[in-house]
């Protein structure tokens, strides 16, 4: 399939002062953080869940926090709230707050996401990462920068790099224990986790082959020239591999689609693509799209922000 422009299936909800966040997968509600003056902003203070029909909840959160991570559960139940100073609140669709976890004490931000299961919550993020039940007690703990997971909670993927400085750290694969099973050097590397469990996607750059032999020697190796991308089972065997400079954004949820942006388009977000490449890692799809204000990537839509209007239609099939 070539690359062309796709119509949405249908415009979903009208915000005014607000862009989109995150969408219930049912796309009957949106949740959307701003400031106080309802502004959106990268940290935003003020959060508000908006449904189709047109209503809309103010969600009360303190003045001195930031909104930093917003999921909704694949139920469209409830709200995942990550703030700082490091909080977590977990909302009802109605906008009642059900639980408010926290002051957390082991990381300075909280990234995280509802587990396919909806009875756990993924840390992710800035360190402080792990599973934890949605009332707020650990399952375990990871040393990883990152986490993805399986939908089965079988395998988890991570990544560990210096939060400053040159991007040289693991990629790691982890079962359900957060035990390790597999691990790599690699530069500024991403990661995802097929749901299906049976296999995870790198992008990262490897080491150089051709490394100084006399002083000074770097801090780290020197990498690459071009990164790539790989796809490797949960023993760390190598499955597929490609040379990809573009950047790695997910997997389908049928685990047949590794979801990218294509490297044309990475440097501009009012122009580029989402491609869709088969588990031999080719190009089977292209989507493009013009002057988005904003826009969002699930397993199986693509979500955008135009103008005041905020649409989704569901991504091909890459079988």
């Amino acid at each position: 399939m070539g690359s062309r422009d796709y119509s949405f299936e249908h415009t979903l909800l009208y915000l005014r002062n607000g862009a989109l966040r995150n969408l219930s997968r049912r796309c009957d509600w949106a949740a959307i953080s701003s400031d106080r003056l309802g502004t959106v902003t990268p940290d935003s203070n003020r959060l508000d869940i908006v449904r189709r029909d047109g209503s809309r909840s103010k969600i009360t959160t303190p003045l001195s926090s930031q909104v930093e991570a917003l999921d909704i559960r694949m139920d469209g139940s409830l709200l995942a709230v990550g703030m700082s100073p490091p909080s977590i609140m977990i909302v009802e669709r109605s906008g009642t707050v059900a639980k408010r976890i926290g002051p957390i004490t082991d990381t300075a931000q909280v990234g995280l996401e509802f587990t396919v299961d909806g009875k756990h919550l993924l840390r992710t993020g800035w360190f402080g990462t792990g599973l934890m039940t949605i009332d707020g007690k650990w399952v375990w703990k990871s040393d990883s920068r990152n986490l993805a997971a399986s939908r089965d909670l079988k395998l988890f993927a991570g990544v560990s790099a210096p939060m400053h400085g040159p991007q040289y750290g693991d990629v790691t694969l982890l079962d359900n224990a957060g035990k390790i099973l597999w691990q790599q050097h690699a530069w500024d590397a991403q990661m995802a986790v097929a749901p299906s469990g049976t296999f995870a996607a790198f992008r990262s750059t490897p080491e150089s082959p051709n490394q100084p032999t006399v002083p000074p020697f770097p801090v780290a190796p020197v990498p690459a020239d071009t990164p790539e991308l790989s796809l490797r089972d949960r023993t760390g065997k190598l499955l597929a591999h490609r040379e990809f400079s573009g950047i790695l954004r997910g997997i389908s949820s049928a685990s047949s689609c590794i979801l990218a942006l294509a490297p044309k388009y990475q440097s501009s977000l009012a122009s580029f693509a989402i491609v869709g490449l088969n588990r031999q890692l080719k190009e089977v799809w292209q989507i493009s799209a013009e002057q988005a204000s904003d826009w969002d990537l699930t397993s199986d839509y693509f979500l955008l922000a135009k103008g005041n209007s905020v649409s989704a239609y569901k991504l091909p099939s890459c079988s």
